[in-house]
């Protein structure tokens, strides 16, 4: 194997293994806060039923992991100068299946503030500096929510600009009545027997985009159409612990895009 040959196949294998790496991951087995605030309920109803997608590239699972290791050096930065606390503590609520994790609480003169962290390119570090938090509402979103379930009333916003590590902070003010909001949302997506009407304003990245989104437009018997089709979180919210949905009929797992045979129209 050449020098070049060598060096494109380092390079080749290490993508395959962060892919790999991401495929091997347990699935969440609920809906997150940080996804909540997107404007298609279509994605959120995909994802906390775990609709399959097609897996990550080892190229955009190592763009997550870069988001990752910013929060981490961030942080590290910050308690040069102040405490942070809190790291990675939990919000939970609608039995279980509504969570978010925090990236920390900062103490600056004594008062907690919320610690959110973000990285972005050039474009969207320029976009957030300029109009704020307001122009991302899924980040707005989860800030918002997490604030209400730590009890605070505002929330330091940082974005590192990836390509030239320029910090970019902001107060963010709480705002019970949208977290209020936002939960009702997530209450309707957990309940839904079915995906909710897709938005299509913004599918570019979305994991759903080439295959079962299309798929739910479609009028196949699948079990998210039958009427022995039960979510799992309807028998939640009656007090029965439920790892998936649930077929009335065979009293077996029922998943979304599952048929029997038995197909019985609602």
């Amino acid at each position: 194997m050449t020098v070049d040959a060598l060096g494109a196949w380092v390079a080749k294998e290490t993508e395959a293994a962060c892919a790999e790496r991401n495929r091997n991951e347990a699935p969440r087995r609920y809906l997150g806060m940080s996804s909540i605030g997107h404007p298609c309920e279509r994605r959120s109803w995909l994802g906390f039923n775990r609709v399959p997608c097609p897996p990550l590239e080892g190229r955009v699972a190592r763009i997550f992991d870069m988001g990752h290791a910013v929060e981490a050096r961030v942080i590290n930065d910050l308690r040069l100068k102040w405490r942070v606390t809190d790291e990675q503590a939990e919000c939970v609520d609608l039995h279980g299946r509504f969570r978010g994790h925090i990236d920390g609480i900062v103490w600056i003169e004594g008062k907690p503030l919320l610690l959110e962290i973000k990285s972005a390119n050039n474009d969207g570090f320029n976009l957030m500096r300029s109009k704020g938090i307001s122009c991302r509402p899924q980040y707005h979103a989860q800030v918002v929510l997490y604030m209400r379930y730590m009890g605070l009333s505002e929330a330091l916003f940082m974005v590192e600009n990836k390509n030239s590590q320029e910090l970019h902070a902001e107060v963010v003010p709480s705002d019970p009545e949208m977290a209020g909001r936002l939960k009702e949302k997530a209450l309707s997506v957990l309940r839904s027997a079915g995906p909710p009407p897709a938005d299509k304003a913004d599918c570019r990245w979305c994991d759903w985009r080439d295959g079962a989104c299309g798929w739910m437009d479609l009028q196949d018997p699948l079990c998210m159409r039958c009427g022995w089709y039960v979510p799992r979180f309807w028998l939640e919210e009656r007090g029965t612990s439920a790892a998936d949905s649930l077929c009335l009929k065979t009293l077996a797992p029922a998943r979304p895009l599952d048929t029997c045979g038995s197909f019985t129209a609602r």
